[in-house]
């Protein structure tokens, strides 16, 4: 018999909730922000490996996994050894998950300032653009951060747009 120690790694209270194959209840249980928590009981290998099924599309991935894993993390885990230097593990955790929401920003701001050309191309036609240039600006409490996205075309080439990102901080201004 194991223990599984789970470990938040997201900024949010996190409910826990997991079934084990032999008991059809759905159980669960609260983690705080940066906490960790023992799943209820002595849990078999067959117990261990249907809650890690379970949590695997939702992000949770073992402790050692974390630098090698592309996606969101939600959740790590341990068996049989609780988390001792909870700061470093959130740390690495948090660190991984604001790469992968940056990246994923990113992404979108490129898709939507394709889809926004594309939509004014269609309503332009027969004119067509050769550059449009999309910001997205946030304003924070230390400043405010600008991201933009440059849409081109090649006159060369025959296949759709293209976009470059950009970024600029303007550093201790705000509004």
């Amino acid at each position: 018999m194991s223990k599984l120690y789970i470990l938040n790694c997201t900024r949010q209270v996190q409910e826990f909730w997991y079934r084990l194959p032999e008991n059809p209840k759905l159980l669960h249980q609260f983690i705080p922000v940066g906490g960790q928590i023992q799943i209820a009981g002595d849990l078999s290998t067959k117990d261990i490996e249907a809650i890690r099924e379970q949590h695997a599309k939702y992000g949770m991935v073992a402790y050692s996994e974390i630098d090698r894993t592309r996606p969101f993390i939600g959740y790590c885990y341990q068996v049989d050894k609780r988390f001792t230097d909870i700061a470093s593990a959130l740390q690495r955790g948090f660190a991984h998950n604001d790469r992968v929401l940056e990246d994923r920003g990113q992404q979108l701001r490129e898709e939507a300032a394709i889809a926004i050309n594309q939509s004014i191309e269609d309503q332009r036609a027969p004119a067509r653009l050769t550059e449009l240039e999309v910001t997205v600006e946030e304003e924070g409490d230390d400043g405010t951060f600008h991201k933009g996205v440059r849409v081109t075309k090649d006159p060369s080439e025959t296949g759709g747009p293209k976009s470059r990102s950009r970024q600029r901080r303007a550093g201790g201004r705000s509004r």
